[in-house]
């Protein structure tokens, strides 16, 4: 089996709910989008919160992807809009702390595989 085939197979797991097909898309692809949103924003902590959230929505809408380039299209849409719409709602509340809402995970993911990429988001940025 070569690599794009077990790609879209990780991806047939994503789409079924795998959440070990979600922890190795997440591990393969964080760091590019965290790099992405960290030089449209300049701020570790908001480029963080953007991607987080970018790839706990991707797993609510995992349904709906049906190979990899959906699922990393879909990504760079979110945070770059994502980005965008921090960049405006500073620029109009310049003393504003907070604009990120927190995506809240799926309940039924494991706790132990949230923490797991959690913990990875704050050893790598």
């Amino acid at each position: 089996m070569d690599e794009l085939d077990e790609q879209a197979f990780s991806i047939n797991d994503l789409r079924e709910g795998s959440p070990q097909a979600f922890k190795e898309l997440f591990f393969q692809y964080y760091p590019e989008f965290f790099s992405f949103a960290y030089s449209l924003l300049g701020d570790q902590a908001s480029a963080k919160s953007s991607t987080t959230d970018a790839f706990f929505l991707l797993w609510k809408k995992r349904a709906h992807f049906d190979n990899d380039k959906d699922g990393k299209a879909f990504l760079y849409n979110t945070i770059r809009n994502s980005c965008f719409n921090y960049l405006k709602y500073r620029q109009k509340h310049p003393g504003a702390k907070e604009y990120f809402p927190e995506i809240k995970m799926d309940t039924a993911f494991p706790g132990d595989t949230l923490q797991e990429l959690l913990s990875y988001v704050a050893r790598v940025t």
